[in-house]
């Protein structure tokens, strides 16, 4: 009973606000980014309907594994090198969809529609 506690109150404070997380510094970020060669892949998720930022959408560069979190607004980022990928966005409840993107600037800015899977009355 005891472990259950722990573990749920580690959930409730350590993981869950890391999916709300914003950073107030991208473009300074970006910059960094930049400097290394980098491209910066960001962009923003919505709900298709009705234009709702979606917070806590999977993003992932399937090359390369690396997955983020849409904090609170819908933003996202993540840093690669240039190349082409392929983006994908999961979420509970919506259809996952996959983009092929060119990352070949400084940075792309991504717009992302995910259309729900509940059912229309």
């Amino acid at each position: 009973m005891k472990t259950r506690i722990i573990t749920a109150s580690f959930v409730l404070f350590m993981i869950v606000p890391s999916l709300f997380a914003t950073d107030t510094g991208k473009k300074d970020k970006n910059k960094n980014i930049e400097s290394k060669g980098m491209v910066a892949l960001s962009g923003t998720v919505v709900d298709k309907e009705t234009g709702e930022a979606l917070a806590g959408v999977q993003v992932k560069v399937e090359e390369s594994g690396v997955t983020v979190y849409s904090d609170f607004d819908g933003n996202f980022n993540i840093s690669v090198m240039p190349g082409s990928y392929t983006v994908t966005t999961t979420m509970i409840s919506y259809e996952s969809t996959s983009m092929k993107v060119a990352a070949e600037s400084k940075s792309e800015d991504l717009k992302v529609s995910l259309n729900s899977l509940a059912e229309k009355r």
